[in-house]
């Protein structure tokens, strides 16, 4: 029973450290484009500014809800990020322009790519962002 418990302790420790690697390399300010991906539909592209710095993140597009981005909390794995947005939105626009929820992310050192696939619809949301600092 002790070793599994300490099995159990050193596998959750090393996953900790792991997780604050990734984030540690993504935070910083980008700017670059969204845009959203759907069968049969062209959406436009928006320029849009993201800040990652300590788990709190920020941002703004050209289009205050294309994407609504706004702030919010954030953590990374080595392969995804989750956002949750802490803004308060009205109700007159598409809520799943929020930049809230989890997303895949390619990092190559100087470049985010993130996207989030919306469930069965085959509407996917891009965000190519250029690290600026």
């Amino acid at each position: 029973m002790r070793l599994w418990l300490l099995t159990a302790f050193i596998l959750f420790g090393l996953a900790s450290c792991n997780k604050e690697k990734f984030e540690k390399e993504l935070e910083g300010n980008y700017t670059g484009i969204f845009y959203r991906t759907a069968p049969l539909v062209n959406f436009p592209v928006q320029q849009v500014t993201l800040n990652l710095n300590d788990n709190i993140f920020s941002g703004a597009s050209g289009n205050a809800r294309y994407p609504a981005i706004c702030h919010g909390n954030w953590e990374a794995g080595n392969s995804t990020i989750e956002f949750e947005n802490r803004c308060v939105w009205t109700a007159d626009f598409d809520w799943s322009l929020i930049l809230d929820g989890e997303f895949r992310y390619e990092w190559n050192g100087t470049q985010l790519k993130l996207w989030q696939v919306k469930g069965e619809s085959e509407v996917t949301d891009w965000y190519v962002l250029e690290k600026v600092q």
